[in-house]
């Protein structure tokens, strides 16, 4: 009897993630974040600021949020955060405009994190919570497992 992996449910690992940044605990969460499926939105504006290139050799542009002079790109822990987010601001979208999302290892997103964006996870919702650029490269310089 095989199994069809649409049947099996992405466990939502936002919550650690968060109790990691309150604790400002970055390499747990960093582990975690590795260790998730995480989503992203794909920004249809030729105009982005950051592409990724998926191992087949597409590309795509991953929607980013800025504040404050910070840059942060915007991913998710589970899709239900990703249909809230959107549901947030429909308003502010043109009629029938839809954004595609992306569904990708979370090593994946974070090595391909330019150095100077943060990283802004599960935007408008109770487990929102943003980590500053560079945060990780100080981390591993810190611990002297980055070679010189």
């Amino acid at each position: 009897m095989s199994s069809d992996p649409e049947e099996f449910s992405q466990v939502d690992f936002g919550g650690l993630v968060l109790d990691a940044a309150r604790e400002e605990d970055f390499e747990t969460a960093e582990k975690i974040l590795r260790s998730s499926m995480l989503y992203v939105l794909n920004q249809i504006d030729e105009d982005a600021d950051v592409e990724f290139d998926d191992e087949e050799g597409g590309e795509f542009n991953l929607v980013i949020a800025e504040s404050d002079d910070e840059v942060a790109l915007i991913c998710f822990t589970s899709p239900d955060h990703v249909e809230n987010f959107l549901d947030s601001i429909s308003e502010e979208l043109p009629e029938d405009y839809e954004i595609p999302v992306i569904a990708m290892s979370g090593s994946m997103l974070l090595d391909g994190l330019p150095e100077d964006f943060g990283l802004l996870v599960n935007p408008n919702t109770d487990l929102e919570c943003f980590f500053p650029a560079g945060i990780w490269q100080e981390a591993s310089v810190e611990d002297g497992s980055e070679e010189e």
